[in-house]
C-alpha cells in the first residue's frame, strides 16, 4: 500500500502542477475566475463518484488495496502523458463558439 500511495502522490503532484501551469497560460485574465469555479465545481463533484466507482470495484473483485493504489497510480500517469497530446486553442475573433 505505501508504494501505491507514492505512486498516486507523485503522479498527482506531477498532473496538478501541469494542470495549473496550463490553465495560467491558456486561459485569459478575463476568465480566470470563471474557468477556475467550473474546475473546482468538476473536482468536487467527481471525488465521490469516484470513490464510488473504487468501492464497487474491491466489493466485486476480488483485489488488494494495495493493487487498487498501483493500478489508479498507473492510469494517472498515463492520463498525464497523453495529457501532452491534446491541446486546446482559444478561440479567434470571428470563429464560431458551440
Amino acid at each position: 500500500m505505501l508504494i501505491g500511495s507514492i505512486i498516486i502522490g507523485a503522479a498527482l503532484g506531477l498532473m496538478i502542477t501541469y494542470v495549473q501551469v496550463k490553465f495560467v497560460k491558456e486561459v485569459t485574465k478575463e476568465y480566470i475566475g470563471r474557468v477556475s469555479a467550473i474546475r473546482f465545481s468538476l473536482t468536487y463533484a467527481c471525488a465521490p463518484v469516484v470513490s464510488f466507482v473504487i468501492s464497487i470495484i474491491y466489493k466485486v473483485t476480488v483485489v488488494d488495496t494495495s493493487s487498487l493504489f498501483v493500478g489508479f497510480g498507473i492510469v494517472i500517469i498515463i492520463l498525464f502523458l497523453l495529457a501532452n497530446k491534446i491541446t486546446f486553442s482559444p478561440l479567434k475573433k470571428g470563429d464560431k463558439s458551440y
